[in-house]
């Protein structure tokens, strides 16, 4: 049985297996993770399910519980069962090792995360010197990872697709994930240096992942951009604050367990830090490539005011 660490830092920058280490190392959070041959469809509760992007019928991503734990069942992945401290999985017959380290980075710890009192927001962000961490978050093909990416290359990454943060006495951190991004083939074309030697990030679709120049440690926040798509050419950044600020990052919590007294409280603590610092904003703009550079001068501009 191998023991998968997942740093202080959040997400590790691959997915390691390694021996058991000392259970009070400083820092760590450790997960002991076993392979099983098998594990139920379900468990008796039904909580929730995630539809495929593409509109699939059947659901990329059901959760149930039971008396075990949380049930992940993730379609053309396997099953993940989730308790305090541990993670047990059954893949199946002809699961791929990029869709099991896909599942464990991008679905199953940030929940599991979620259940052991730290959160994290579907989200990516970027650091920029001078300016420091800039957040995308919002609904799956929001254009986050792209935006990301645009920014990411004036600065570097900081995490694509799941970002932890933590509250301190000198502010709110926002904590390295792994050093890539995941982007649709005509925006890593446009950022990549050479697209063709790219290769797929997921089974489920055909993003590619593209490697990125990550941050050495936590890095100060300076604003979380809530994208929404429309249609007017002229993008708009408006601040949000108070009740419209909170639900709107409570929309992008990686969530696990819907009623967990210690989950929701560290939920609750965490986006109230976050919301009271003020550095919430909603960027409604219409997606273009040939113009992702002008966006990006145009939130740095307002970011400065």
């Amino acid at each position: 049985m191998n023991r998968y660490r997942v740093g202080a830092v959040g997400l590790t920058s691959e997915i390691r297996f390694e021996t058991l280490a000392p259970a009070d190392e400083a820092g760590l959070v450790l997960f002991t993770l076993e392979q099983r041959s098998a594990l139920p469809d379900r468990l008796l509760e039904a909580l929730f399910s995630l539809p495929h992007r593409e509109g699939e019928v059947r659901p990329f991503l059901t959760v149930s519980r039971g008396d075990e734990g949380y049930l992940l069942a993730l379609d053309n992945v396997g099953r993940f069962l989730v308790a305090p401290g541990k993670i047990a999985f059954c893949l199946d017959e002809h699961a791929s090792a990029l869709g099991l380290e896909q599942a464990l980075v991008d679905q199953v710890l940030p929940r599991a995360l979620h259940l052991a009192g730290k959160p994290s927001l579907h989200a990516s962000a970027a650091w920029l010197e001078g300016f420091g961490a800039i957040a995308f978050t919002g609904d799956s093909g929001a254009g986050k990872s792209t935006l990301c990416a645009a920014f990411a290359r004036r600065g570097r990454l900081v995490s694509d697709d799941s970002l932890s943060l933590e509250v301190t006495r000198e502010g709110i951190f926002a904590l390295p994930g792994y050093p890539s991004l995941r982007l649709w083939p005509d925006a890593a074309k446009a950022f990549a240096p050479t697209p063709s030697a790219l290769h797929r990030a997921t089974p489920r679709n055909p993003k590619l992942r593209m490697p990125a120049s990550l941050v050495t440690g936590p890095v100060p926040l300076r604003a979380i951009l809530v994208l929404e798509r429309h249609d007017d050419p002229t993008p708009r950044l408006e601040p949000l604050h108070g009740q419209a600020a909170f639900v709107a990052l409570q929309k992008q919590v990686h969530r696990l367990a819907p009623d967990d007294p210690t989950a929701l409280a560290a939920e609750f603590n965490l986006l109230s830090n976050v919301v009271g610092r003020g550095c919430v904003m909603r960027l409604c703009y219409r997606p273009q490539l040939e113009a992702i550079e002008e966006l990006t001068d145009l939130v740095l501009k307002h970011l400065t005011r």
